[in-house]
């Protein structure tokens, strides 16, 4: 889509069968593609949730999925950063005590921790950061989803990179991934190619300068 002078977009964040919408206004922000076109997409921050008050923007995403998925989860696994906060509280919108669904984050090459010891890695792209990212999954923790039915969650998903490397990284823990997950889903315009794979809440486009 055409940025043609706008500085924020209007999206509308659906509620699950029959559930509420919620719209948001949001700041456009200008990225550079990997073909090197400028661009801008809409500011989607689900972590300035988690931090910054939009508690409703969360727990409403993380409702209006679990109102449509399996109910014998055992694991929610998001990405880091953006992901922290929705795989949290799907995790909790999933949980029927005493059965409780837990949550999990992938962490990025940048992150990686001491205590991870031996870990898998798998390498994406994203439209958002130069170059190759990884996604890391100590060695000893991917045990915990060997036979483990489990859900996949991020923010937005655009080429669907690092969803596919999430996705690689559980299969080669042994998990089962039941469903894929994203708030919304970004191109440049509708139907997005993986509409029919990627659960998601919306669409935000991606806005070009030419």
């Amino acid at each position: 889509m055409r940025r043609e002078g706008r500085d924020s977009y209007t999206i509308t964040i659906g509620g699950g069968p029959g559930g509420p919408e919620l719209t948001r206004e949001l700041k456009l922000v200008p990225i550079t593609l990997a073909d090197g076109r400028r661009a801008a997409i809409a500011s989607f921050d689900l972590l300035a949730g988690l931090v910054a008050g939009d508690t409703e923007l969360i727990e409403h995403c993380a409702r209006a999925f679990a109102a449509d998925l399996p109910g014998d989860v055992d694991w929610v696994v998001g990405i880091e950063a953006q992901g922290i906060a929705l795989a949290h509280a799907l995790a909790l919108a999933l949980s029927r005590p005493p059965r409780w669904v837990r949550s999990f984050i992938l962490r990025k090459g940048g992150s990686r921790k001491p205590h991870m010891g031996e870990v898998l890695t798998e390498r994406y792209r994203s439209i958002t950061t130069p170059g190759e990212q990884e996604l890391l999954l100590s060695a000893e923790r991917a045990a915990w989803f060997r036979g483990r039915r489990i859900v996949l969650v991020d923010d937005v998903c655009s080429t669907g990179g690092s969803l596919r490397a999430a996705e690689a990284l559980i299969a080669r823990a042994g998990g089962n991934i039941v469903a894929r997950c994203a708030a919304l889903l970004q191109a440049e315009h509708p139907p997005h190619p993986l509409a029919g794979q990627v659960r998601s809440l919306g669409f935000s486009p991606l806005f070009t300068e030419e």
